[in-house]
């Protein structure tokens, strides 16, 4: 988050990522939901926030019930294909249809 925003408009601004891609990338299947941390066993697991990144996640420890869940040290398919649209945009090699990337000289 930036210096005045709140956690309400970092969220909102999370769901029009979800609904973006959602919507243009049917492929991706993303979802929001709540959930528990035992559903993602043996899914891959990333993050994403307001940066045009996406960082895979290889662990998890849940401080309450004290178990761990371990994803790899291998990038998955899924995010994978977001991180090479995304970088296919910001570097040229596909069309910036959104007009995302700007220009600074």
């Amino acid at each position: 988050m930036t210096g005045g925003e709140s956690s309400a408009d970092g969220a909102a601004r999370a769901r029009e990522g979800y609904l973006f891609f959602k919507k243009r990338y049917p492929s991706l299947t993303p979802s929001q939901r709540k959930f528990a941390l035992a559903v993602l066993i043996s899914k891959e697991c990333g993050a994403c926030g307001t940066a045009a990144v996406i960082s895979p996640i290889g662990y998890i420890y849940d401080m309450q019930t004290e178990k761990s869940y371990d994803y790899g040290d291998e990038v998955g398919k899924n995010c994978m294909e977001l991180y090479t649209r995304l970088q296919d945009i910001q570097y040229g090699r596909a069309e910036d249809k959104y007009d995302w990337c700007t220009v600074v000289l």
